[in-house]
């Protein structure tokens, strides 16, 4: 391997661990915001993250296209120096790390569903006629549904 295309790999291993590190603090974010509840700023980093996501896979595409089996394992040819192997190490470690709490984001985002849909279903699923306490302290029939979400 040339000594030229040895430089350029070792760039673009470095930059594959920024966009990596930067990735997982937007992955702890979401964490953070998801155990918090705040779902606005959630909704902002959705889409933060989602560019990312697009940014590394075509950015580990063209890496891969240019330095064919640098990926494969870490004992590949294409990885010569000390530099790049320590390099590749950081990648593997980044990216199980990044993987594993977007695991746990997901968990929590499954759990956060099952809770909602729960409460859905309890609030549209009563019966058509719920008796009622009204004003005078008698019983009155209403219609849950229609009067859900009324002042």
């Amino acid at each position: 391997m040339s000594s030229n295309t040895t430089q350029n790999l070792t760039l673009n291993l470095e930059k594959l661990v920024d966009d990596l590190t930067q990735f997982k603090q937007l992955l702890q974010t979401e964490h953070e915001l998801l155990q918090q509840s705040k779902l606005d700023e959630l909704n902002a980093l959705t889409d933060t993250k989602n560019q990312y996501q697009i940014e590394l896979n075509t950015f580990t595409k063209a890496l891969a296209a240019d330095h064919p089996g640098v990926f494969l394992n870490k004992d590949s040819e294409t990885i010569t120096t000390q530099t790049d192997r320590h390099l590749m190490k950081t990648i593997d470690k980044l990216t199980r790390e990044c993987f594993e709490i977007n695991q746990q984001n997901g968990m929590i985002l499954a759990a956060l569903e099952n809770v909602n849909t729960g409460l859905i279903h309890q609030l549209f699923q009563a019966p058509d006629n719920v008796s009622l306490y009204g004003a005078s302290g008698k019983t009155r029939t209403s219609d849950f549904r229609k009067n859900l979400g009324k002042a």
